[in-house]
């Protein structure tokens, strides 16, 4: 049998509780999405909620260095301090995401943005992996 790649998708099959599926049902309507992309997105986030405990601890210990939360402020600097009523503030938390997993070691650094539009969220987690730089890049328009 082939080897499977990360990208690829399987099926699974999953017990559950009604009263945890009726939950997961009610949610994946409130988010008008499918029972599947509900508990996908949900997985994930118990995932990342492990990181961020893991790099909580960290940032907590005694001598613990304030780099990451330096990249994380200029992401949100560069964007503005309105980024979370923006339609486009997923792209910043994915970023912020972004800059998570490679300060704990689960991805390389973002590359360069291609050109001066910073479009996506590497491109901003670039951004945020440049600390403290003064930038001529120029401010993120959701309608580009």
């Amino acid at each position: 049998m082939a080897k499977r790649k990360k990208t690829d998708i399987v099926g699974l099959k999953v017990r559950l509780r009604e009263a945890l599926r009726k939950r997961i049902e009610t949610a994946a309507k409130a988010h008008d999405q499918s029972l599947n992309s509900e508990i996908n997105d949900r997985l994930e986030v118990s995932f990342e909620s492990e990181a961020i405990w893991f790099l909580m601890e960290k940032l907590l210990a005694p001598g613990a260095n304030l780099i990451l939360l330096k990249q994380i402020a200029q992401i949100l600097h560069f964007v503005g301090e309105d980024w979370y009523k923006r339609s486009d503030r997923h792209m910043v938390a994915d970023a912020i995401s972004k800059i998570l997993a490679v300060f704990i070691g689960d991805r390389p650094s973002p590359p360069r943005p291609t050109d001066d539009d910073i479009r996506t969220a590497d491109d901003l987690a670039w951004i945020g992996s440049v600390t403290l730089r003064a930038t001529t890049h120029k401010k993120l328009d959701p309608l580009k």
